[in-house]
């Protein structure tokens, strides 16, 4: 998410504070003076434009301190109902019309890829019956046709390739979980008018420019539960300040709840896995449709190699 940037009224507070107590002291002064001991330089509307000016400053000063949005972040986990306080969560206010647009961006890049990851999905599929063919031909393949150590390089080479197979199918099935969530809108959000984190007991309070009708107020959160899964959670929710909202499980945008401007289906849970020899949170969330069709293709390719290695080994088929 793009960095938050203060927000202030038109005159900040401050200087409206300094101004309001220099002109109040004029007034009192005039007040206390009589007229003819005002200098005739200066009109004698200047006081009633004076405090008029103060109201005016009184009131900007009201209302912009009065323009919030509080509350608090939880999570009522399913099984014991314990209510967990979501703490260090950015919530952030951004515009309706600039949250739409970005909205319909992400979507449309949303609805560019599935046809792509329903075709990569087909492939995958065809992937794993030609890996399990293999294994079971190198599995029944008489060992003494082979050289010293030709069955169990080919066995080996056979598993991994039944494996990576396996966990390229996992991640075609947890990207299309991925796309159907609210994690790829929240790659994308507009540049918030506010933002803040929530305290240890998940509560915050955004302050908002005087001037602010309806905002969207968003946030995203996980946590890693006893299992050591890592469970996420989104919110969108339209508010009009000033107002008090609560961020819980009644209005994710996997929760079906009116007031959330995003409808989405719930992201899979995950769990930490090696990545190029990182161990990274979010293992899938790189994956795209095009990356996983390149995997597989290279999967086939090694899996054609092995096949015709194991004709050859058994003399079923000639080297060349």
């Amino acid at each position: 998410m793009p960095p938050a940037f203060s927000v202030r009224p038109a005159l900040s507070f401050a200087v409206m504070t300094r101004l309001l107590r220099y002109t109040a002291v004029f007034v009192l002064h005039v007040a206390t003076t009589r007229w003819y001991a005002v200098p005739r330089m200066i009109p004698r509307s200047i006081p009633k434009i004076l405090a008029a000016l103060t109201m005016l400053c009184v009131a900007s000063i009201v209302s912009a301190k009065d323009n919030f949005i509080d509350g608090q972040v939880f999570i009522v986990t399913g099984a014991a109902h314990e209510s967990v306080k979501l703490g260090l969560v950015t919530v952030a206010a951004c515009r309706p019309d600039e949250f739409a647009s970005a909205a319909a961006s992400t979507q449309s890049q949303i609805d560019s890829e599935r046809p792509k990851l329903d075709a990569v999905r087909v492939i995958a599929v065809q992937m794993a019956a030609v890996a399990s063919e293999l294994e079971r031909a190198v599995t029944t393949a008489d060992i003494r046709a082979f050289n010293s150590n030709g069955w169990s390089t080919l066995f080996n080479d056979c598993t991994k390739i039944e494996m990576n197979t396996n966990r390229l199918a996992h991640r075609v099935t947890w990207r299309a979980h991925y796309l159907n969530s609210g994690a790829p809108y929240f790659k994308n959000l507009p540049p918030p008018i506010a933002s803040v984190k929530t305290d240890a007991d998940g509560k915050f309070k955004l302050e908002l420019p005087s001037s602010t009708d309806q905002v969207i107020v968003v946030a995203s959160a996980t946590r890693r539960v006893p299992t050591g899964e890592r469970e996420n959670y989104f919110w969108a929710v339209k508010v009009t300040p000033p107002a008090t909202v609560t961020l819980s499980n009644d209005n994710l945008t996997d929760s079906g709840a009116t007031d959330s401007v995003l409808q989405t289906l719930p992201l899979l849970t995950s769990r930490p896995e090696m990545v190029d020899g990182i161990l990274t949170e979010t293992p899938y969330e790189q994956d795209t449709a095009d990356k996983l069709k390149d995997e597989l293709g290279k999967l086939k390719s090694d899996a054609d190699k092995l096949k015709h290695d194991l004709l050859v080994s058994t003399g079923t088929k000639s080297p060349n």
